[in-house]
């Protein structure tokens, strides 16, 4: 999908600044996952009732069909769940995934400049006007896709819905119709971004090292969901992104903007399985956040620090 017709199709589906407010309502009032419940319910409607649909009309004989190679096919290997906090060493670089230090994100005095990157009005609310879970849902968890020292870099965070599903984009998205649209951030990216796990797809560039892949060649997307090779719901999209001008995230990390917020250590390298998990609400249970789910699998000060956080 082309930066022009991506952009200009959401675009024409709403307003930017109103899908920003969506992504940013929890700087008011809840969190952008949380925040945006009304939203994230009708989009778990949507999706029952094309499953649904999808039965229904296999039972009855028609075109479309449940195979063991379709949306739900059942990975050749189990899946893992893991996060290894970096060594400060290793600087900034590709692949690793940056989690909001909450004494950062949640203090009165946070930076506007560093609120705003991350599409946050105000600091995040302490426990007295948010429950645990909706605050670390405003937590922000960004995986760096692309850039160098010397050039800056770009990211997508990884725990914002806009409510939207690909199936409103005013363009050709079959095989895609109803995966989530993330807002990935508050900058423009040069395409629709998508994560995935298939080396398979041309242009795709592997940043994690259990084979993570950012991006690659659309239409070589949908042609292999058609085919049933690649499922579709371990794809998931974004609009926009995160920039980070040279030197600027270096100096983020050296005032413990990001977790962890350690001299030895910086950023975590989280596998593919935890990245493309599908978070939705079972009936009325929410699902574990994505901030919460990697310092517990960190575990040891990570572990403790989550436990503290929901104290």
């Amino acid at each position: 999908a082309s930066s022009a017709a991506a952009t200009a199709s959401y675009h024409r589906l709403h307003h930017h600044r109103v899908v920003v407010a969506r992504a940013e309502k929890g700087g008011e009032a809840g969190g952008p996952d949380d925040g945006a419940d009304d939203a994230a319910s009708a989009e778990s409607e949507a999706i029952k009732r094309f499953r649904e649909q999808l039965i229904k009309s296999s039972e009855d004989g028609g075109e479309i069909k449940m195979s063991s190679t379709s949306a739900f096919a059942t990975a050749a290997v189990e899946d893992e769940f893991w996060a290894k906090p970096m060594a400060a060493k290793d600087g900034v670089t590709v692949g690793m995934t940056l989690l909001g230090n909450p004494q950062v994100f949640g203090s009165k005095g946070a930076e506007s400049a560093i609120l705003n990157k991350v599409g946050l009005k105000m600091p995040i609310p302490g426990s007295r006007e948010l429950d645990a879970d909706s605050r670390a849902n405003l937590m922000p968890v960004i995986i760096v896709t692309s850039g160098s020292e010397s050039e800056g870099y770009m990211g997508l965070m990884l725990n914002r819905r806009t409510g939207y599903l690909m199936g409103d984009l005013e363009q050709d998205v079959s095989g895609f119709m109803i995966q989530p649209l993330n807002f990935g951030g508050t900058q423009p990216p040069a395409d629709l971004s998508f994560l995935h796990p298939y080396p398979e797809i041309g242009g795709s560039t592997q940043i994690g090292e259990d084979g993570l892949y950012y991006s690659g060649n659309f239409k070589d997307a949908q042609m292999l969901v058609e085919k049933g090779t690649c499922s579709q719901f371990k794809f998931r999209f974004f609009i926009q992104c995160v920039q980070w001008e040279k030197g600027e995230l270096e100096k983020q990390m050296a005032k413990n903007t990001w977790c962890p917020a350690q001299v030895t250590r910086a950023g975590f390298r989280v596998s593919k399985d935890v990245i493309l998990k599908i978070r939705e609400r079972e009936g009325s249970r929410r699902p574990k956040p994505l901030w919460t789910d990697v310092m517990d699998l960190a575990g040891g000060n990570y572990g403790e620090l989550s436990e503290d956080f929901y104290a």
